[in-house]
């Protein structure tokens, strides 16, 4: 009797086992993102200040996702370049390092998907309404699928803004103002092209080191929307502001593939969905803060011009050839053509 007691503790004991053995395969399986067990917390990271245009989209971002995927998906935000400058979040993402972030398109992504080089062409979109219809339309959707092609997930857009040139030299009101001044430009060549045109000299510096290179007299200026160089306080060492409005920047948000597969179909859905949703609120409050912000620097003494546009654009047209081999002419021909 003993003897067949004890056989059966010990078949009792190898199928509590086997038993917690399938329990421990099914918790660790509910425990992935996408299932419903412990939520994902997303690494999102990002060069702005935290009043930067960029950290208004990844709060806006973070919160609705968190009240629509119901705590399963959480955000945490590394803004100031916490986790390295564009280049570097750009290659967080395609390793997985970095679950998301947002960058200029025609910046550091420029380098990895040339095609991106088109959103920093002069003048080529000159209106809010002409840059909505591109990025919500067909043309922005063909862009994100070029992005797909480099090991980055690209999800959709958030603002930037329209840029314009600040220096600590003298007011800028014609191309001829621009001469000699040193400005910094994005790591792209047709931003190169676009100074040299202008008769400045180009200096490529990393956004996160461009206040100090401001400061130590590094580079006289630089071109920024009116909310980054509120943001970033470049107003503190540079005093003269001229509105050129030469070219719009679009930030490309951008997910790890290894992150996007530990979603599930539903999971996806709901991030897609809230990144075009915060897309739009993001950009409705800068478009209703502008004029404020341009008050707000006007009072700290910032002197702003109005410049020649016709101007600029006639000194800056060939800028694009630069880029040609990078931007299909028949891209550039549709978003001319979008109103």
């Amino acid at each position: 009797m003993q003897f067949k007691k004890a056989i059966t503790i010990a078949l009792s004991l190898l199928l509590a086992i086997a038993l917690s053995g399938c329990s421990s395969t099914n918790g660790s399986s509910s425990s992935k993102a996408g299932s419903s067990g412990a939520p994902i917390t997303l690494k999102f990271a990002h060069v702005g200040s935290l009043i930067h245009q960029d950290n208004i989209y990844a709060e806006d971002f973070k919160k609705m996702i968190e009240k629509d995927s119901k705590g399963k998906i959480k955000v945490k935000i590394y803004p100031n370049g916490q986790l390295g400058a564009e280049d570097a979040e750009i290659q967080g993402v395609q390793t997985g390092s970095i679950d998301m972030t947002e960058v200029a398109a025609d910046s550091s992504l420029a380098q990895v998907v040339p095609v991106m080089n088109v959103f920093g062409i002069p003048y080529l979109m000159n209106t809010r309404s002409q840059v909505y219809h591109v990025l919500d339309g067909g043309i922005g959707s063909s862009l994100l699928k070029e992005v797909d092609k480099h090991q980055l997930i690209g999800l959709g857009f958030s603002e930037v803004g329209f840029r314009n040139i600040t220096n600590s030299k003298h007011p800028i009101k014609t191309p001829a103002d621009m001469k000699g001044l040193k400005i910094r430009i994005q790591p792209a060549p047709v931003w190169n092209a676009f100074m040299k045109e202008l008769g400045a000299v180009p200096t490529s510096i990393s956004f996160t080191e461009l206040y100090s290179s401001l400061q130590q007299g590094v580079v006289d200026g630089q071109e920024n929307p009116i909310a980054t160089i509120n943001a970033m306080k470049f107003y503190e060492v540079n005093k003269y502001l001229s509105l050129t409005k030469h070219s719009y920047t679009a930030n490309v948000v951008l997910m790890s593939p290894a992150t996007w597969k530990k979603l599930s179909p539903d999971q996806q859905k709901l991030v897609k969905a809230d990144v075009q949703k915060a897309y739009a609120e993001q950009r409705d409050y800068l478009a209703k803060t502008e004029q404020q912000t341009l008050n707000n620097l006007k009072a700290k003494g910032i002197i702003i011009t109005n410049p020649d546009i016709a101007a600029f654009k006639a000194a800056t047209k060939n800028s694009a050839n630069a880029i040609a081999k990078f931007v299909p002419k028949s891209l550039v021909n549709k978003i001319e053509n979008t109103k």
